[in-house]
């Protein structure tokens, strides 16, 4: 939904930029400052090539973690929980209505894509509950989650975040094996 406020704002901007340039008034910037007023664009410097699957689109290197969200991520429907590092666990919810949910404990692997709607309403409820605690765990502003939490926005929308906390891991867990066993049993 558009935010009523937004578009006011930046109607009466667009409004107050087109008055300003029909009365020819003088720019108060200085011309220099910006290509947009202007001035010439600064001279770009060359870009250095990132390092392969290590870089993210800044250049800047990725913590292990990040980098496990992004090519857990990346590697699709099969095989995805063969991405993760050990004691490590993962999901994903994109547009599709799919969570993309794995582990790395103890020496198992576990992968599951459940499609929320086919669960019933109460289990879909705290299945979505338990995956977006999941997520949200460890990124909020000012935590260190350097060793805990890495996620990644995928190209296709979906949203990645690899965990190591034991905690965040046997919640996900729990509600991707009753959410399995929900899809298991005949439909009455």
């Amino acid at each position: 939904m558009i935010d009523l406020r937004l578009m006011l704002t930046s109607m009466t901007a667009l409004a107050a930029a087109l008055t300003l340039a029909a009365c020819g008034g003088e720019p108060t910037e200085d011309p220099e400052a910006s290509p947009y007023a202007g001035g010439e664009p600064e001279a770009a410097e060359p870009e250095a090539a990132a390092p392969a699957g290590g870089a993210d689109e800044d250049g800047d290197a990725l913590h292990p973690l990040d980098l496990a969200a992004r090519n857990t991520c990346a590697a699709g429907d099969e095989g995805f929980a063969a991405e993760l590092p050990s004691g490590a666990a993962f999901a994903s919810r994109g547009p599709d209505a799919r969570v993309h949910a794995a582990w790395n404990v103890d020496g198992r692997t576990h992968q599951a894509i459940i499609y929320t709607p086919s669960l019933e309403q109460d289990l879909r409820m705290a299945f979505d509950r338990a995956v977006a605690d999941f997520m949200r765990r460890n990124l909020a502003a000012g935590v260190d989650r350097t060793g805990i939490t890495g996620a990644d926005r995928h190209r296709d929308g979906r949203f990645c975040v690899v965990q190591t906390e034991a905690e965040a891991i046997e919640a996900l867990q729990a509600a991707v094996r009753d959410a399995e066993a929900a899809l298991a049993e005949p439909a009455e």
